[in-house]
């Protein structure tokens, strides 16, 4: 390549790097291509530090930028009564965010009608405050007879209790003995 060719070539380049159309004495070049921007134009980028996660940088709009994402460590979430917040609008999730499971968290132990986390109860609950009871029971021992009838159950919700009030009556030979009990059950109301 002949020198005058040379020289015109390495002119257009810096022309075209520049962003001009002028000529370029050679005595010139070294000058010109020291000034010439150098790396990747960043001049139309239009990321913001609110696009670039926390502790990170970035060159956007001619600048270097410091990202302000706030970024959440791996967590496991335990459900609890109130409404909780995994990952947070605007965050990035570093690691898995896992919600915890229950394996007692089936049908049969909630209370029927009643939804938890989308798990409909089946357990049947007490109705009413006095619940129906019936029916006897009878025992023979060598001549003793021992009989047992449910007079009546009262439901004391406020303190979870069930309590059963019964009669007995007892005989034997021709001795009768009668008396009374209440048994209470406590219970999940």
């Amino acid at each position: 390549m002949e020198l005058r060719t040379l020289f015109q070539s390495i002119a257009g380049a810096i022309r075209s790097r520049e962003g001009s159309a002028a000529s370029i004495p050679a005595s010139r070049f070294p000058e010109r291509i020291l000034n010439l921007p150098s790396g990747t134009d960043t001049s139309d980028a239009t990321a913001a530090p609110d696009d670039v996660l926390s502790g990170k940088t970035a060159y956007a709009g001619g600048k270097k930028i410091t990202g302000a994402i706030p970024v959440r460590q791996a967590a496991v979430i335990t459900p609890g009564a109130v409404e909780q917040t995994a990952a947070a609008a605007g965050t990035y999730a570093a690691g898995d965010v896992r919600v915890a499971g229950d394996g007692n968290l089936v049908p049969a132990h909630i209370k029927s009608g009643v939804s938890i986390f989308g798990v409909t109860g089946e357990l049947p609950g007490i109705s009413s405050d006095s619940p129906a009871v019936s029916g006897n029971g009878r025992a023979y021992y060598s001549g003793l007879t021992a009989q047992v009838r449910p007079v009546e159950a009262v439901l004391d919700r406020e303190n979870g209790h069930l309590l059963v009030k019964f009669n007995i009556y007892a005989t034997y030979s021709s001795t009768r003995a009668e008396g009374s009990g209440t048994f209470q059950i406590d219970i999940d109301v």
